[in-house]
């Protein structure tokens, strides 16, 4: 991080994109949001599981729900180091941790399970694999290109079209390379992923193929597996059309022994 790059009028940008915390009776989960998302796309389930009295904590990634200039001064290391603090943050409460991670948040998730002993394991469309073959050049093609154009979209809520011009207007190709160390260090460590897992996956997601579940069946050594496909969901299953459906099966799951 260079510090002096970090433009002094950061925000974040709306308080449904800010760290979310709820303190209730039931085991903890610690909720981790995806590559250029914020806290926002978790909060519906967040809300669902706090009213069945769980502990919730969704941190927000550094350089995520701010601006451009701070997401760029922003690594994987960091990343991987915000969610280890959020697990050891719900960790002192001595009480069962459970994690669910969407999209980068899986891989995040995953290496968790990976050094620490977690129970249950909710992965949604999680980034271990992506579509686009591009991807695995970028560590390579970040020092010739920096962006590349995204198609334009707009908003209902001023917010999210805060957030589309600092973060989706356009891929962020160094940005990119980070996720790829993250998924590259993932899939060296599934053997030693044991956890419970429940694979929430998306028919209509244009960035993760359902071949993933049978990668995390092949290479993790997983207590069980289950997984479910929604039909008609995106990538953010959490955030889109199917949202209730997904945090009724996770509900479910946690709940069962």
């Amino acid at each position: 991080m260079n510090y002096a790059k970090i433009p002094k009028e950061t925000r974040i940008v709306d308080p449904r994109c800010a760290p979310f915390f709820y303190s209730g009776t039931r085991e903890s989960v610690l909720l981790l949001h995806g590559y250029t998302g914020t806290p926002y796309d978790m909060r519906y389930l967040a809300e669902r599981l706090s009213q069945q009295k769980y502990t919730v904590y969704i941190p927000r990634l550094p350089g995520h729900g701010t601006n451009r200039r701070d997401f760029m001064q922003s690594k994987h290391d960091d990343w991987l180091r915000e969610a280890l603090d959020g697990y050891l943050t719900l960790l002192r409460l001595e009480k069962p941790v459970y994690v669910c991670g969407l999209s980068m948040g899986g891989v995040l998730a995953l290496l968790l399970a990976e050094k620490f002993p977690i129970r249950k394991l909710c992965l949604c469309a999680p980034a271990v694999i992506v579509k686009n073959p591009v991807m695995k050049w970028t560590p390579f093609v970040k020092y010739f290109l920096k962006t590349s154009k995204r198609n334009h979209v707009e908003y209902q809520e001023d917010f999210l079209n805060v957030l589309h011009r600092e973060y989706w207007s356009d891929h962020l190709i160094e940005k990119l390379a980070d996720l790829r160390r993250l998924q590259n260090l993932c899939i060296k460590m599934l053997e030693n992923v044991t956890s419970d897992c429940l694979l929430i996956l998306a028919r209509k997601d244009t960035v993760i193929p359902t071949d993933v579940s049978e990668l995390l069946r092949t290479r993790t050594r997983a207590h069980s597996l289950e997984t479910r496909v929604l039909e008609e969901s995106g990538h953010v299953i959490l955030n889109d059309c199917e949202k209730e459906t997904a945090a009724d099966l996770i509900l479910r799951w946690l709940g069962a022994d």
